[in-house]
């Protein structure tokens, strides 16, 4: 399947599998093995090579949420091949030895991915704007490490997730949507003009309050939340204005451990419920970088939180009958 191309190289995706034609084999296992082929127009270095690979793998592994690791890598041109004795010529694949393939830890990584566990497919993918990405595959670096490490290392504690996420988020904001406190004022201005004028004094203390010399983790998460009052995020049993403040409290409590802010801080189920409401905002974000159309980051957004919003209602409807 080939999943993107243009005027300088295209890259496919293959799939090969073992025969399982066996007689009188009562058990068969299927076992596959994914290549990614990478195909250029004039002769590149390895480094040129490896640099597309990366890229790409990183989208698979946003894709299926759980790291990669390179196995086998050829390579082929035409300048070096076998000749026959008539003078028929054929190429000849070079394996390279390289040493990316103990560069991933995947140890304890056992979970065995279904449908739901992927944030798109294969053939989504190539509805995505991958030139758009490699434009931003660099600046999104240190963000995609903390969603793939906190999402699927399982020697993390909830608290570590959590901490990532907020992390990758608070990221996200200053590399992608504004840095400075200047650069931010005139965002809030912007924003502020698509609403009516009655808003203005809340939003403005949602989205500014706090911040004096710097934009503070609150406003950063307050801006991301509002997704310029075009999407709706689901925030469970917490309130959407006072989501960011209790994110950011609960931040403070667990970097700094301040005992004072014990009583403010999320524990237990309701960090749990943090931590997937703000992967779900990051991975709108994700969508939004990887070029896909609003539509359907919208409809996924949606998709991937269901299983929060049950969860949920379950323990309310626990709850309430424990209180009858």
């Amino acid at each position: 399947m080939e999943i993107y191309s243009n005027e300088i190289y295209n890259v496919s995706y293959y799939l090969t599998f073992n025969d399982p034609f066996y007689l009188m084999r009562e058990e068969i296992m299927l076992k596959q093995k994914p290549h990614l082929i990478i195909e250029a127009q004039s002769t590149k270095t390895i480094e040129w090579f490896m640099n597309i690979a990366n890229q790409m793998k990183r989208l698979i592994e946003i894709a299926i949420g759980s790291s990669l690791n390179y196995g086998s890598m050829t390579v082929e041109t035409p300048g070096v091949y076998y000749e026959l004795e008539n003078g028929e010529k054929h190429i000849r694949p070079l394996e390279v030895f390289h040493s990316s393939k103990h560069a991933v830890n995947i140890t304890g990584n056992t979970k065995q991915l279904i449908k739901h566990d992927y944030l798109f497919n294969l053939s989504e993918l190539r509805e995505a704007n991958f030139s758009q990405w490699q434009h931003m595959a660099t600046m999104m670096e240190p963000i995609i490490e903390l969603y793939i490490d906190s999402l699927y290392n399982q020697n993390l504690s909830i608290s570590r997730h959590f901490l990532n996420m907020v992390q990758a988020l608070e990221t996200y904001h200053s590399r992608r949507i504004a840095y400075s406190l200047d650069d931010y004022k005139n965002r809030v201005e912007k924003l502020l003009e698509i609403r009516p004028k009655a808003f203005w004094k809340k939003d403005k203390e949602l989205l500014l309050g706090g911040c004096r010399n710097f934009v503070i983790l609150k406003s950063r998460l307050a801006d991301l939340l509002i997704a310029d009052y075009k999407f709706i995020f689901y925030t469970g049993p917490f309130r959407l204005v006072e989501f960011p403040n209790l994110i950011s409290q609960t931040r403070n409590y667990y970097t700094h451990y301040n005992l004072e802010r014990e009583d403010k801080a999320l524990r237990g189920e309701d960090l749990i419920t943090a931590f997937h409401i703000l992967r779900n905002i990051l991975e709108f974000y994700l969508l939004k970088e990887l070029g896909f159309k609003e539509d359907f980051i919208h409809e996924r957004t949606r998709e991937r939180i269901k299983p929060i919003i049950i969860s949920n209602d379950i323990r309310r409807d626990d709850k309430r009958k424990n209180n009858q």
